[in-house]
């Protein structure tokens, strides 16, 4: 009498995405490089700059619409762009189940140390963050 293979594979299958469910692959974040970081940064100045007065009637933040991204935020493929009273955020990744993270640029002098999702990047003058939740 020949067995049945086939619950020996659903087993097998249901045992390998038990397996890969609990211990996921660690693919990483993938940093988008930034081909010219110094116009990318006068660019989000400028963006700023733009909604400036917008934040005095929403003060949270503005969500960009795609035709406002200047060309080099366009290279990188945001999923989105904010301006706050603070910062210029573009985000490259929203996470999924995970956290998500992307560029930030603040107009002025900011202390980074008072944000705990803020860290420094290979590029002057533009930061990495990563979201909280």
């Amino acid at each position: 009498m020949k067995r049945n293979p086939i619950p020996g594979i659903i087993i097998f299958l249901v045992l390998v995405g038990f397996v890969i469910f609990c211990f996921p692959p660690n693919l990483g974040r993938r940093w988008t490089e930034i081909e010219n970081p110094e116009a990318f940064y006068k660019e989000c100045i400028s963006l700023y700059e733009q909604n400036k007065i917008k934040l005095e009637e929403d003060p949270h933040y503005i969500v960009l619409e795609k035709e406002q991204y200047s060309e080099e935020i366009k290279k990188i493929n945001p999923r989105a762009v904010t301006v706050n009273y603070k910062s210029i955020n573009v985000l490259i990744s929203s996470g999924g189940i995970g956290k998500g993270w992307g560029y930030v640029v603040y107009p002025v002098d900011y202390d980074i140390k008072k944000e705990k999702n803020i860290e420094s990047s290979k590029y002057k003058n533009i930061y990495k963050y990563v979201t909280s939740g």
